[in-house]
């Protein structure tokens, strides 16, 4: 970054500065917007959820809005009121880090709903503790990390000396990556091990079962999440690393907690869609039963058994089994 004394600063400077500032305050923004209409669609939605997932959403929603407002009083405080000052771009003020530590304990938050998912869908055993430990203990020491980022910048009080934090920055970045890889593992495991469990229950050659298409769905998803939260996090800490003394790292760090936000809210949101659709997978393997099943009467009889082996596994195995699993994931409010 130039000097605050320089009479002219660089276009350069500014771009790698204002201009990502800007850039990454838009996508941000973007981002916001999308949550926000997630969390009225939940609302709407689902009522009747408990009062549990009910503050879980309010809480973020509210560390986002202050994540939002306070960075957008920062930009009005560099562009309006300190018009040309290069020392008021390059400033940390309290704006700085209350955004900063809203958008982390934002990410917290939802990190930690994951892994009570986690936790919940895998029964009592070792693999539950195996999967949540690590998850929790990352995601600890990413609070602990953004509490010491958040002092350390209101110290320094410059973002020319942004470099004395690097250690924290990039233990922090890591430890973000860390969790959301570990949190999509994670997810993709136990799910795949609920959804082979319903297979072996089911038995069914040609009607696969209601949950099992469920969990297919939810396990693209669980995938999904954890891809973007997690490239938001490497791309947070190598533009840190390898662009010093600029604002490009800006565009994983603000657009960061808003994936998290999403990731949740679309998550919840998703399941009405995901049963739907289950349904109407299950009402289209009833017209692709291969011909050779009806072609006799042993025939017929096992055409028989597999239809009221599919009526028993739907209403018993789904009702039972899935929907207490599928619950914990956000399928009954009340379970978590």
């Amino acid at each position: 970054m130039a000097d605050a004394s320089s009479s002219s600063i660089p276009y350069d400077t500014v771009a790698s500065t204002l201009g990502v500032w800007i850039v990454s305050f838009f996508l941000a923004t973007i981002l916001y917007g999308m949550g926000f209409l997630q969390v009225w669609l939940y609302f709407h939605w689902y009522p009747n959820d408990g009062w549990k997932l009910n503050l879980l959403v309010l809480t973020i929603f509210v560390l986002e809005t202050v994540q939002v407002t306070t960075f957008f009083a920062a930009t009005y405080d560099v562009l309006i009121k300190h018009f040309g000052d290069w020392t008021a771009v390059l400033a940390i003020t309290w704006l700085h880090s209350a955004q900063l530590l809203a958008g982390y304990l934002s990410a917290f938050v939802v990190q930690m709903y994951f892994a009570c998912t986690i936790f919940l869908l895998n029964g009592p055993g070792i693999q539950r503790w195996i999967f949540t430990v690590p998850i929790v203990l990352s995601a600890l020491t990413e609070l602990a990390m953004t509490l010491g980022q958040t002092i350390a910048i209101t110290y320094i009080a410059s973002f020319t000396q942004i470099d004395k934090t690097t250690w924290i920055y990039s233990l922090l970045s890591a430890c973000t990556f860390a969790c959301d890889v570990l949190i999509a593992f994670a997810l993709y495991i136990t799910l795949m091990g609920k959804r082979t469990a319903i297979q072996e229950i089911a038995g069914l050659q040609y009607f696969p079962s209601r949950s099992n298409t469920i969990i297919r769905k939810l396990t693209i998803y669980a995938i999904n999440r954890g891809v973007l939260t997690a490239i938001a996090a490497a791309i947070n800490l190598i533009l840190f690393l390898a662009m010093p003394n600029t604002f490009y790292y800006f565009i994983g760090l603000l657009t960061s907690s808003k994936l998290y936000m999403n990731s949740m809210l679309a998550a919840l949101n998703s399941r009405q869609y995901i049963a739907q659709a289950s349904e109407d997978e299950a009402a289209r393997c009833w017209n692709s039963i291969p011909v050779h099943v009806l072609h006799s009467e042993p025939h017929r009889s096992r055409g028989a058994t597999i239809a009221t082996n599919v009526t028993n596994t739907n209403s018993s195995v789904y009702q039972d089994e899935t929907s207490s699993r599928d619950s914990k994931l956000g399928f009954s409010a009340d379970n978590i």
